[in-house]
């Protein structure tokens, strides 16, 4: 079975317990395969099966896109946050999705700043109490106050366990070590619904 998650910038693909990833330009279907997608381009693929329709939460989200169903599948009680391209933050309570958050994740932070000051470097990855004293850790610390303030208060207010996935979620570890952090929770929360895709391939 192959199973693949299809991003705006990137396509993870599982394939008999081994995930690659793959630049969406570069990503050519074949084959049969299960995928969810939030790329336009790719709604519909020739021989391809499309889980959307079988992801159901209970939302009062308007235009909740799919790869966020998926990850706030089967919670009842929790924050879901995905540290990807874009940072997505999704509160679930008492078995309803109440809404969340999307911030800039730090893929897209550092290309618009090389983009427009290409000099700027970006690549140290602390974060302390201290102010920073240099470019680089400013630059890092605007990248990562914004999501881990947010979360704090979030704690504060709903009193909620924290999920944490996404290519970035190991920048979050320090600030949150109670936190439960699983960087392929996509997958995992896809194999939940083995019993449909049973169903699709009988």
């Amino acid at each position: 079975m192959r199973v693949a998650d299809i991003g705006n910038t990137n396509v993870k693909l599982w394939e008999d317990g081994k995930i690659s990833r793959v630049r969406i330009e570069e990503f050519r279907p074949s084959g049969k395969a299960f995928y969810i997608s939030v790329n336009r381009k790719f709604v519909e693929i020739e021989d391809w099966v499309n889980l959307e329709e079988f992801v159901k939460v209970d939302t009062i989200y308007k235009g909740l896109g799919v790869d966020r169903k998926v990850a706030i599948l089967g919670e009842s009680n929790r924050v879901v946050v995905d540290m990807g391209s874009a940072i997505t933050v999704d509160i679930v309570k008492d078995g309803l999705h109440i809404g969340g958050y999307i911030l800039l994740g730090k893929k897209s932070i550092v290309e618009k700043f090389r983009e427009n000051i290409p000099h700027l470097q970006f690549g140290k990855e602390k974060f302390g109490d201290e102010v920073p004293q240099n470019t680089e850790d400013a630059l890092y610390f605007g990248y990562l106050h914004p999501i881990v303030s947010l979360l704090q208060r979030l704690q504060k207010e709903f009193q909620l366990p924290i999920l944490i996935t996404g290519g970035d979620c190991e920048d979050l570890k320090k600030f949150f070590p109670e936190a439960q952090f699983s960087p392929n929770l996509i997958f995992e929360k896809i194999f939940k619904l083995l019993p449909e895709l049973s169903r699709i391939e009988e």
